[in-house]
């Protein structure tokens, strides 16, 4: 299925974005986000924001945005 790529990849982004709500006390965070435990984060970029990798996402497997509203709204596929 053409949508079956973008599907696996924003099930992921649902993990990472109940991750990065969690508190910082829980251990599930402080294994995934070490930068707690340091202090400091490591060079070479910071985290993409959801709605950035989404976007990305998009325009790698080109879909267009009404249209994939319209295709979330029909619930018959």
């Amino acid at each position: 299925m053409y949508y079956q790529g973008i599907l696996n990849e924003a099930a992921a982004a649902v993990v990472w974005a109940y991750l990065s709500r969690m508190s910082d006390e829980r251990v599930a965070k402080q294994i995934f986000y070490p930068e707690l435990q340091d202090g400091k984060r490591k060079q070479g970029g910071q985290i993409p924001r959801y709605k950035d990798v989404l976007k990305r996402h998009m325009k790698q497997y080109a879909i267009v945005s009404p249209r994939w509203e319209t295709f979330t709204k029909d619930r018959s596929h």
